[in-house]
């Protein structure tokens, strides 16, 4: 089997979800004996490389197959054109007209038997007439970003915005989704949050896997708290300052040696002052963050919003550190509340589960324990990739008798 797999980024370690899970798939279908050709966006072109070289991170811009695309390099003109050509912001960096061509350019030169597309490229390519089955990764379902800030902000300008931006995204995702007959999804709250949009015909949940990792018994006597993500939008950032100012802080003052450290890669100022309050470390340009889950009693992340938080949690639970967080990053992992984890939502409720886990040893080994064998049971590599590939045999094998393609009909709907 041959597969053309498009991302939104280059498939890269570490890296954002997309770009994880993209890299750990190809992985997988190369050891399974899956021909894999990777077509990704970076900057303004397309480039087209096979999974050797994106596997050995061998990708600059002067290697592989390259194509010009109408995407501006600076990032405020693709927001500003995305005003007139009636994209979200979200989806301005991936409005890409030139994907439909160079995808039928390949097709052509190459038997591939199916393609395999990230969400938010997908709406470019929703009136591609093509011989063979399409999947859809719905790395994030985007709409539900939009909701929660419209619930959440008090600001009348920013709430026609958001509300402007929800449309659109709407838009796109349901003319995805009633498009594209078969679909991936990395949790069931995912797939839940889809099929309340569309009766869809086929979407498979299909988890990001942890490798494998034998990790010692948590002994770490040290009073540290540890919040670990990528800090590149605001919802990641909003969460790093409220457990700093309102949940640390406070417990700082009765618990002298209590330490926060905050983890991540490409950290902005506002992130970096952070560490002007005492007891507060700042760990930047952090390739590996798994020490820091060893080194801490509890891995905390009081997020009330955004996507993309599961990750960071997982690997504090297989390092067998207890997590305290919130129901927006428990509803992609799947939690139980006192029984595996502590699940918060007001700053008190945060304060007072820390306080409890540190005066009670015990519970926090109980928690790691439970939480440890529930990730490493669900998010394995061998149940998620052979889920994967267990999807493109089906796919494949319906498209001998009929051919999967979007409908026609409906892609003019997508801008409107």
């Amino acid at each position: 089997m041959k597969v053309l797999y498009i991302t939104e980024k280059v498939p890269y370690t570490p890296g954002t979800a997309d770009q994880i899970r993209a890299v750990q798939q190809i992985e997988g279908l190369v050891q399974a004996g899956i021909e894999v050709d990777c077509l990704f966006c970076h900057e303004q072109h397309l480039y087209k490389l096979t999974s050797d070289k994106v596997l050995a991170k061998l990708f600059n811009t002067s290697t592989g197959n390259v194509w010009s695309t109408s995407l501006n390099k600076k990032r405020i003109r693709q927001k500003i054109m995305s005003l007139f050509n009636g994209t979200p912001f979200r989806f301005s960096a991936f409005h890409i007209p030139e994907l439909k061509t160079v995808i039928k350019e390949l097709i052509d030169e190459a038997n591939y038997d199916l393609i395999q597309i990230q969400g938010r490229l997908a709406h470019n390519i929703i009136d591609l007439q093509i011989d063979i089955p399409v999947l859809v990764d719905y790395i994030d379902v985007d709409s539900t970003y939009y909701k929660q800030h419209i619930e959440k902000t008090q600001n009348k300008l920013k709430l026609l915005y958001y509300k402007e931006q929800f449309r659109r995204v709407c838009n796109i995702e349901n003319s995805v989704y009633s498009n594209f007959k078969a679909g991936m999804v990395h949790s069931n709250k995912d797939k839940e949050q889809i099929l309340k949009k569309v009766d869809y015909g086929k979407i498979k949940v299909i988890p990001t896997y942890l490798e494998e990792t034998e990790c010692e018994e948590h002994t770490s006597n040290r009073k540290v708290i540890v919040f670990s993500c990528m800090m590149n939008n605001q919802a990641e950032m909003e969460a790093a300052n409220r457990l700093v100012k309102n949940i640390f802080t406070p417990l700082k003052r009765n618990i002298e040696d209590l330490e926060c450290w905050i983890v991540g890669t490409h950290l902005p100022k506002k992130i970096e002052t952070l560490e002007k309050i005492e007891g507060v470390k700042i760990n930047n340009n952090v390739k590996d963050s798994h020490q820091f889950y060893s080194d801490a009693f509890a891995y905390v992340n009081p997020a009330d919003f955004g996507s993309g938080y599961q990750y960071a949690a997982l690997h504090a639970a297989v390092h067998k550190c207890p997590i305290v967080t919130t129901h927006v990053v428990n509803e992609s992992i799947g939690l139980t509340d006192e029984k595996d984890a502590f699940i918060c939502e007001t700053d008190d409720q945060f304060i007072k589960s820390i306080i409890e886990l540190l005066e009670n040893q015990s519970l926090g080994k109980r928690f790691a324990q439970r939480t440890e064998r529930y990730v490493k049971n669900i998010y394995k590599k061998d149940y998620s990739m052979m889920q994967l590939i267990a999807t493109y045999k089906e796919l494949v094998e319906e498209s001998d008798d009929t051919v999967i393609h979007p409908k026609k009909d409906d892609s003019e709907k997508i801008l409107n």
